[in-house]
């Protein structure tokens, strides 16, 4: 008998097992570089994967997800493409599909939302599928069905915060205040330094004259934006409420400085300075903001600095 025949099988067996190894190595490589934000090596890595092992789905998967992050939209489509080839129940490759829709110079809202659902059916109880479809659900104005779609991404994930924080944008458009603040609540509590969180719920707490909740609220969150101009500003209209001039004054110079040429701002501040008996600064204050175009301005100008 003859054995030859079988030995080389088996030889191939074998060298197409370590290349499928090698192929595992270099993808968790390249997740790493990934999660490093080193794109252009990232790319390398998954494309010497795909080399050793060209059924690797998650390596076109995360190749194209670098490429989208790069902004490379059609390579990104490409390689999702080539993942759900391999494997059509990959509901990221579908996210992604999506997200390349939704940036091109057109966006295509109802292909992207074709894929959105494909995700979902693909994995029913992927909290990221439901709450992706919620976010383009409620930018396209289909609040209530956005509002189901976050809700069923927090019943899969009852700690996903960010599906929390959405949800309660929607209540807020919808006039439910009580609901929005109770999921901001919530979303604050999984993630304590949830600037945007803070930020609303800061807000939500000025509008219902709760100044003190409203500045506690601002000061946590000026610590996490990473550019907190508007969030000064809201902390300058907080202490303004309160009385607290001075302090109204510094974060509304913080605003200013972080977020130069914003009317409003100038304005509030000129309207420090008048409470504080100054009446040049409030007159220079108030001449910018008229300037770029504030009308209330204007008049404070107009009867107050000539």
């Amino acid at each position: 008998m003859n054995i030859r025949p079988f030995l080389i099988i088996i030889l191939i067996a074998l060298t197409s097992c370590q290349q499928v190894k090698k192929s595992e190595l270099l993808y968790q490589e390249g997740l790493e570089r990934y999660r490093n934000s080193e794109f252009l090596k990232a790319i390398e890595i998954f494309s010497q994967a795909i080399e050793k092992n060209k059924y690797h789905s998650r390596a076109f998967l995360s190749r194209g997800q670098v490429h989208l992050a790069m902004a490379n939209g059609e390579a990104a489509y490409h390689d999702f493409q080539m993942a759900l080839a391999i494997n059509p129940l990959l509901s990221d490759a579908h996210i992604g599909i999506a997200k390349v829709q939704l940036r091109r110079l057109t966006p295509n809202n109802r292909a992207a939302m074709e894929h959105l659902t494909k995700a979902i059916e693909a994995q029913p109880n992927y909290s990221l599928a439901w709450y992706e479809r919620g976010i383009l659900r409620s930018e396209t104005g289909d609040l209530q069905n956005a509002l189901t779609d976050f809700s069923k991404a927090i019943d899969l994930n009852k700690e996903y915060s960010e599906a929390h924080h959405q949800r309660a944008r929607l209540y807020l458009k919808m006039g439910k205040d009580t609901s929005a603040l109770a999921d901001l609540d919530k979303a604050i509590s999984l993630l304590p330094s949830f600037a945007e969180a803070l930020n609303q719920r800061g807000l939500i707490h000025l509008q219902n004259n709760r100044y003190r909740e409203a500045i506690a609220d601002f000061e946590k969150a000026v610590g996490h934006f990473p550019s907190p101009g508007k969030v000064y500003y809201n902390l300058g209209l907080a202490y303004s409420k309160t009385g607290q001039w001075r302090e109204a004054l510094s974060a509304f110079d913080k605003s200013v400085e972080l977020a130069p040429g914003i009317g409003l701002t100038h304005f509030e501040r000129g309207n420090t300075w008048d409470k504080l008996g100054n009446m040049r600064n409030a007159c220079i204050d108030w001449k910018k903001a008229m300037d770029i175009g504030n009308p209330n301005a204007s008049y404070k100008f107009n009867t107050q600095c000539k």
